[in-house]
C-alpha cells in the first residue's frame, strides 16, 4: 500500500509552476501524482512528466469545478492501494470579492494561499499534517483558518445536503463543519461513498455561478462523511504565520474599501467605504463561502 495519492485539478494552467513548488515539499515521501485538466495541452503535460515521469494525466469534462474531478479521480483509483488521499487545485484570482471565515478576512488570492501552505508548505509542514493523523480519532486535516463551522457557510444549502446524506445513507444534520476551499488530507476509506457520484452527475461548471450547486453541497458533504463515521477534522496553522496574520489585515483593510456583496434575493451592491455607490438587481446568487 501507497501512503499517498495527491489528486490536482488544474483548471487554471498559469499556476502551474507555483503548484509544483508547493508539491515539491512531498519529495521524500511514498505517493502517486493525478492531474486532471479539462483540455490537453501538451506543454503543461510535458511540464507535468518533466516534474513527476510517473504522473497519471486525465483530461475530464469541465464539471462540477473542483469536486466533480476529484469525484472522477476517485473512479479511477483503487482506495484500498493508498492510505491517504491529498486533494488540491488551482483557484481563480480574479474576483474582488473577499470571504470572510472565522473572522479572517481573505482575498481569492490569499484564501488560495492559506489553503495551499497549510498542507504543503514545507517538508516540515506537511509532517505536521501526518502527525495530526497519529491521533486515530482524525479522519481530515486541513487549514485551521478554513475549517468553519459557521452557519452561513451551509445554512441556505442544508436541505439539499441533507437530501444528499440521505442518498449515501448518513443521518440528516442540523449543523456541520467543514473547510471552505476543499483542500485537505484525507483518510483513502472515508472517500468511498462519494463513489455513488460520477462527474456526469455535475451541471458545467460556470465561473458567474457562486453557490447551490451540487459541488458546493458535495464540498460540505464530504466532511460530513467524516463526522458521521466518528472521526474528527483537524486543522493546521502555516509555514510563516507572521507574514500571514499581516497579510489578513491588509486583506481587512481592502475589504473595509472596497465590497462587492451579493444579497440573499441576488442583488449586486458595491460599497467604498463601507458606503453603499452601486445596488443592481441580478439573477446570481450570493456565495456564501
Amino acid at each position: 500500500m501507497k501512503k499517498l495519492a495527491v489528486h490536482l485539478h488544474l483548471y487554471y494552467l498559469k499556476q502551474l509552476p507555483r503548484i509544483l513548488k508547493y508539491l515539491r515539499h512531498l519529495e521524500y515521501q511514498d505517493y502517486d501524482l493525478f492531474v486532471t485538466m479539462v483540455e490537453h495541452n501538451q506543454d503543461i503535460e510535458q511540464t507535468i512528466k518533466s516534474f513527476n515521469q510517473k504522473a497519471t494525466i486525465m483530461i475530464v469534462p469541465n464539471h462540477g469545478y473542483d469536486v466533480g474531478p476529484f469525484i472522477e479521480f476517485l473512479h479511477h483509483i483503487d482506495l484500498n492501494n493508498y492510505e491517504y488521499i491529498l486533494k488540491i487545485h488551482t483557484k481563480s484570482f480574479k474576483s474582488n470579492n473577499f470571504t470572510i471565515l472565522n473572522g479572517y478576512s481573505m482575498s481569492n488570492k490569499l484564501w488560495s494561499y492559506v489553503l495551499w501552505d497549510s498542507v504543503l508548505g514545507s517538508k516540515e509542514q506537511i509532517q505536521k499534517c501526518f502527525a495530526k493523523f497519529s491521533d486515530k480519532n482524525t479522519g481530515m486535516v486541513g487549514s485551521k483558518f478554513c475549517l468553519t463551522d459557521e452557519k452561513r457557510t451551509y445554512e441556505e444549502l442544508l436541505p439539499d445536503i441533507n437530501t444528499i446524506l440521505t442518498k449515501l445513507g448518513f443521518k440528516p444534520i442540523f449543523k456541520t463543519q467543514f473547510i471552505a476551499g476543499t483542500m485537505f488530507y484525507v483518510r483513502a476509506q472515508l472517500m468511498r461513498p462519494l463513489l455513488a457520484y460520477s462527474v456526469q452527475d455535475f451541471n458545467p461548471s460556470d465561473e458567474k455561478i457562486k453557490n447551490h450547486t451540487l459541488a458546493h453541497m458535495i464540498e460540505r458533504v464530504v466532511a460530513e462523511i467524516i463526522l458521521q463515521y466518528g472521526y474528527k477534522i483537524s486543522g493546521v496553522g502555516t509555514t510563516k504565520p507572521i507574514i500571514l496574520y499581516g497579510r489578513f489585515f491588509l486583506s481587512k483593510f481592502f475589504h473595509f474599501c472596497w465590497q462587492i456583496k451579493r444579497t440573499s434575493s441576488g442583488a449586486l451592491i458595491i460599497k467604498i467605504l463601507r458606503i453603499p455607490v452601486y445596488y443592481k438587481k441580478t439573477k446570481e446568487k450570493r456565495s456564501n463561502a
